[in-house]
């Protein structure tokens, strides 16, 4: 019995909380998710005026684009989809933009070249977590 509990001790101690997630999918054999680690700062109400505009998100994109991809590499986004998502363990939803993405390198696709990353209405990019 004793060691049972040290053993449910070790694994509650390991993070394979599935908490935050609001999104799985898989590529080539790996499980890749979006996970929020804290709630957004920022949310919408669906009544008043959008705290942030697609020109903002666009530009946080290309920002994070241009600091995130490989040398050479360039980012094309293909979508800007407004979507509510419930996280797992979380009391409500919360609003997001989900930008998909073509990537280039010297005009080619690059293999993998369909992406996708979060934007939560603060600015925040949430980036996809894979090899779970």
């Amino acid at each position: 019995m004793r060691n049972f509990l040290v053993l449910l001790l070790l694994f509650s101690s390991v993070s394979f909380s599935s908490e935050g997630e609001f999104e799985r999918w898989t590529v080539k054999g790996e499980k890749c998710v979006f996970k929020l680690q804290v709630p957004p700062s920022v949310n919408w109400d669906t009544e008043s005026e959008l705290p942030i505009s697609f020109k903002d998100v666009s530009a946080v994109f290309k920002n994070w684009a241009n600091a995130n991809l490989s040398n050479g590499e360039k980012a094309h986004a293909t979508s800007y989809n407004l979507a509510s998502v419930a996280p797992e363990g979380a009391s409500h939803n919360y609003w997001v933009f989900k930008v998909g993405y073509v990537v280039f390198n010297s005009g080619l696709p690059v293999q993998d070249f369909n992406r996708k990353v979060v934007i939560d209405l603060s600015g925040k990019v949430i980036s996809p977590v894979c090899g779970l």
